[in-house]
This record gives structure tokens, sequence and C-alpha cells, in this order.
């Protein structure tokens, strides 16, 4: 289903393996804002950001936080109120995605 018809359906999307631009940003329609990893911007030899999360207006800016995770395996935002959300993205090749989540969450 293409994000168009998504957008009056639901408040959380999470995107994994992501199209990305030359810029190396994705395109979403206005009703989203987008939430890469918190080390999108970082160069890391040869790999590239695996999964996002958008998030619809109807969710107001002050409602949601990114939590900054050292992983580009690992977008997360905490909502307010007594639920939180996690999208992990585990490739099956390797722990770096358990570990880094155990360092970050001691």
């Amino acid at each position: 289903m293409l994000l168009n018809g998504l957008k009056d359906k639901y408040d959380l999307v999470c995107i994994q393996e992501p199209h990305f631009n030359f810029r190396g940003i994705t395109r979403a329609m206005g009703v989203w804002t987008v939430v890469y990893p918190s080390t999108h911007a970082e160069v890391w030899e040869g790999e590239v950001t695996r999964l996002l999360i958008l998030i619809h207006c109807r969710i107001s800016s002050d409602a949601w936080r990114q939590i900054k995770v050292a992983s580009k395996d690992v977008t997360a935002i905490q909502l307010t109120g007594p639920n939180g959300w996690l999208n992990i993205y585990n490739d099956c090749t390797h722990l770096r995605t358990i570990q880094t989540l155990k360092t970050h969450f001691k």
C-alpha cells in the first residue's frame, strides 16, 4: 500500500528498508513527520539506515520525543502516557542490535 492510502488510517508507520534519494533522505507527504535513527546523518563505512518511523500530524509534536540510540538499526520514540514504541531492525546475522539495546537501557 502506498503512503497516500495510509494517511488517514494510521498514526504511526514503521518502514523497514526505506528508499533514500541521493541526499540520504526519504520522501513523505506533509501529514507525516519522518523520524530517522538518531545516527542517520553520520557516515558509517558503507552502512545505510535500515528503518524509519512516520508519525502522523494528528499526534502533537509535544506528545512524543525521539530516544537517541547509537545504532543505525534502531529508531525509537517515546509517546506520552503509559506506553512507548520501539522499532528494531535485526538482520539476524549478528547480535550488534541486541548488544546496543542492552548497553543503552542499563
